[in-house]
């Protein structure tokens, strides 16, 4: 065994590797595939969970790392996405409701409709379902897009059954009334006015009406009935381990990995015990289920030893060393001067266009004039990804003063 278990009944859980589709978790997973760590009899799995956001080139290597890991070790990898659907609450109002859907490993066309997407609609499905942006205080995109999706995921594979169920409603068309959605946004609440509410919801409430059915085995070259049966015999109540792709040097992630996991801890006597606690290679997660992993930290390895890795592989990742090209393509996390340098246009897909990050910023951000919300400036009317003001439409046009934002922690969309 190439690392230690904080517990050693962790052993026996089924294990998932995150895989975020970069260098460093493709060190990650195959590493753990080498040294034997993973098993398929134990229920252990790979999850891509796709933004429609990343470089062509990402989705390149997630195909041939997906390929594999299948093939060569057998371990199934699965490339899964946020969905909404629509149904009736318990009160007979129908809405939508946020699921996930599993994907094969070619784009999406009227052809194959399981592919992935990559033009921005999934993540611009989230953002309507949210009616808003996220923004670097409330990051509903990892929340949505990444963790929710890989926790309902594992809910569905831990649960022994052999596909993901259909969900919503059987009626030929939308059923939900934005009149009615736009009273409950009074009700609880909500300020935004109901043109501009209703505009929010319009990409929302022209999205499929159901999430499908769909057999795990449709999605992955590893025969998984046998050991799918075997997990019935787990008597864990769902937990598994998890592993993340934190390096050695970025030990900023893992202290405010921390912080965040100390944060969210109601009981105070768990909360002083796990200030005690060495996070540095494990985290405790306050759900008691999901069991968090960071091999790399205690193998100590930098980018260095990432880079020299896939130096001496058959495939790498198509782009830079440079990390800039890295999940969604133009994501706020990076920070200011990493979104001028990417430049206007790197790819041809909407997600590498700038113009297409001005343009959710401007239909999702909140109008705080419309919405009579207080604002540090008379000049500053919206509030987009960077909390205020519309950023992107500055990179965009030229005008963004780089000197009036600070630095910002790199994209995590692992944790």
């Amino acid at each position: 065994m190439s690392f230690n278990y904080f517990d050693e009944r962790h052993e026996n859980l089924p294990h998932v590797v995150k895989f975020s589709g970069g260098r460093t978790s493709g060190y990650l997973l195959f590493r753990l595939l080498r040294e034997n760590v993973l098993k398929n009899e134990r229920g252990d799995v790979v999850v891509f969970n796709n933004t429609s956001c990343e470089h062509p080139a990402t989705y390149d290597f997630v195909r041939e790392c997906k390929k594999r890991c299948e093939s060569e070790f057998g371990i199934p990898f699965f490339i899964t996405e946020y969905q909404t659907y629509e149904d009736a609450t318990k009160n007979g109002v129908y809405a939508r409701f946020a699921s996930f859907r599993i994907c094969n490993d070619q784009p999406f066309s009227e052809q194959n409709q399981n592919g992935y997407k990559q033009n921005g609609e999934v993540f611009e499905e989230l953002m309507s379902y949210a009616g808003g942006v996220p923004n670097l205080d409330n990051r509903t995109c990892t929340i949505g897009m990444k963790m929710n999706v890989t926790k309902a995921f594992m809910r569905s594979w831990l649960s022994g059954a052999k596909k993901i169920e259909r969900l919503g409603h059987f009626g030929e068309r939308s059923l939900v009334d934005g009149e009615v959605l736009f009273e409950m946004h009074k009700n609880k609440g909500g300020s935004v006015p109901k043109e501009i509410f209703l505009a929010k919801k319009e990409f929302l409430l022209s999205q499929k009406l159901v999430r499908d059915e769909a057999k795990f085995a449709d999605f992955t070259n590893v025969p998984i009935a046998k050991r799918m049966a075997n997990l019935l015999n787990f008597q864990n109540g769902g937990e598994y381990v998890t592993f993340i792709g934190f390096r050695a040097d970025e030990i900023r992630r893992i202290n405010k990995m921390q912080a965040r996991v100390l944060k969210s801890c109601k009981n105070a006597e768990l909360r002083n015990l796990l200030n005690s606690l060495d996070f540095s290679c494990h985290a405790y997660l306050p759900d008691g289920l999901e069991h968090c992993y960071m091999p790399l930290i205690e193998w100590k390895i930098c980018a260095s030893d990432v880079f020299e890795f896939w130096e001496n592989e058959p495939f790498d990742l198509e782009l830079d060393k440079s990390g800039n090209y890295g999940n969604c393509v133009f994501c706020f996390m990076k920070g200011i001067k990493k979104l001028v340098s990417l430049g206007k246009d790197c790819g041809e897909t909407l997600p590498c266009k700038v113009a297409w990050w001005a343009k959710m910023e401007r239909k999702y951000s909140r109008d705080l004039v419309a919405e009579n919300r207080e604002r540090k400036s008379k000049l500053v009317e919206r509030a987009g990804f960077f909390r205020e003001d519309l950023v992107y439409e500055k990179i965009l046009n030229g005008t963004i003063n780089e000197e009036e934002f600070g630095e910002h922690l790199p994209c995590n969309c692992t944790d």
